[in-house]
């Protein structure tokens, strides 16, 4: 049986690092879920699995996919007990990508010198939509904050969805198009330019 390496936050916070044996990596999830663990990712011979979606921890600028999947991991910490300082540090721990580790360290700093995690993230301008924020703020006053995070990251991943299929439906028109151009093209450039000696005859 496979042996697996793992890092984890356990249920008072803090951050736990071990190995298991496991059949494959969903055992050692569900094990480490069982002893009221947040897995965080696991590693194997191959190389390591995040649990925390991937694109988060990649280089480059932050995207919309990291926002929704940085939202969807604070509101699965935050409803695992964890303070909301705490989970912001977790967060910033397991992000590779230096961007979403720059944007969440701010925030933290926000965080911790007072301001509620609304005002904290409109901090950053235009990173975080206006929706998003005012949804946030309603979630803080209500109390129902992870909730709102669920939800906030259950309408992205459907926008993205969404725009994928328009953008789908877009390609073939397209495709279409250019290549309607280039038979024009080709038709002035090489094909009509042969007939010119029989139209000037």
């Amino acid at each position: 049986m496979p042996s697996f390496r793992y890092k984890a936050v356990s249920a008072g916070g803090e951050m736990i690092e071990g190995s298991l044996e496991a059949a494959d990596r969903s055992a050692v999830v569900e094990q480490l879920r069982d002893q009221g663990h947040f897995p965080l990712n696991v590693e194997t011979g191959g190389g390591e699995t995040s649990i925390l979606h991937r694109d988060l921890f990649g280089g480059g600028r932050a995207s919309q996919r990291d926002l929704t999947v940085a939202t969807r991991e604070l509101s699965t910490l935050l409803q695992a007990g964890l303070p909301l300082d705490r989970a912001l540090r977790v967060l910033i721990d397991v992000a590779e990508r230096q961007s979403v580790r720059e944007m969440l360290a701010r925030v933290l700093e926000r965080v911790q010198g007072g301001a509620s995690l609304a005002d904290a993230l409109d901090g950053e301008g235009r990173a975080f939509p206006r929706y998003y924020v005012g949804m946030v703020r309603a979630g803080e006053a209500g109390g129902t904050l992870y909730d709102v995070l669920s939800s906030l990251a259950d309408f992205m991943e459907r926008m993205r969805a969404l725009r994928g299929t328009v953008l789908s439906a877009l390609i073939y028109p397209a495709i279409l198009l250019v290549v309607a151009v280039l038979t024009v093209a080709v038709l002035f450039v090489w094909v009509l330019p042969e007939f010119r000696p029989v139209f000037a005859n």
